[in-house]
């Protein structure tokens, strides 16, 4: 039998396999908030999350850790300052959306290496269960009501997840992508120097031939291309927000 190995996501601890028969009657620990994305520059977003995300967050494009893969992702933060959309207390900016990839926690859909590359499995950190909190599982393994909202974005995310994989690869097979090395910071017109993110070219786009535009449009790729390229805007909101100490 092949080793199996599980990778936690950045910013979670240790995930474990949610399973029946290992965690029947645990519950997830009352009063969680969003403290542990405190140190996270960026989170990764889905397709479907663009246009909710572009009013907020610089939407760009960086290398999974794991798969090497580009993926999409809004950014928090820049330096060590790290994510200065939650609080001390472990508040979210009230008028912020909250990417999928947040309010999944303390779950997430993992693929277990060495396995069927098919081979998708539910997992949740492992200190944040808690025996006393309403089950999450039935005694046949089906969601509970207490869990039923966090399953059903669980796989919501993972069917919006490979469709985000088909956009990314198409973005790279049609040559749009570019190192986003610098941004014009509006307020101070000051250069603001970034590293390991990718942008699409708005060069590149224009010179596409007509049925490429065509065809992007038909897969409703365009409309996300826009609203990547309409959040660079957002990279001077994020420049003021760092140089602003965080509340004591």
């Amino acid at each position: 039998m092949a080793e199996i190995t599980i990778t936690s996501p950045p910013g979670y601890g240790t995930i474990t396999p949610l399973q029946r028969d290992v965690h029947a009657g645990f519950g997830i620990k009352p009063g969680l908030d969003h403290r542990w994305t405190a140190k996270q520059n960026a989170v990764f977003l889905t397709l479907e999350e663009f246009e909710a995300s572009l009013f907020h967050y610089p939407i760009a494009f960086s290398q999974d850790r794991n798969t090497l893969q580009l993926i999409p992702v809004a950014v928090l933060g820049l330096g060590e300052r790290g994510n200065v959309f939650v609080d001390a207390d472990g508040r979210w900016q009230a008028d912020a959306y909250i990417p999928g990839y947040v309010r999944r926690f303390p779950f997430c859909i993992t693929q277990q290496a060495g396995a069927n590359q098919d081979a998708r499995i539910i997992c949740v950190q492992q200190d944040c269960l808690d025996a006393t909190a309403p089950a999450l599982l039935e005694a046949d393994g089906s969601p509970t009501a207490a869990f039923k909202d966090k399953h059903d974005l669980l796989r919501a995310m993972e069917t919006a997840q490979r469709k985000t994989v088909v956009f990314t690869a198409e973005l790279a097979r049609l040559e749009l992508l570019v190192p986003l090395t610098e941004v014009i910071v509006a307020r101070t017109n000051a250069q603001l120097r970034l590293k390991g993110l990718v942008r699409v070219s708005e060069e590149k786009l224009h010179a596409l031939a007509p049925e490429a535009l065509h065809a992007l449009a038909q897969a409703g790729y365009l409309r996300a291309i826009y609203a990547h390229l309409m959040s660079m805007d957002n990279f001077s909101r994020l420049a003021d927000a760092v140089a602003t100490p965080p509340p004591a």
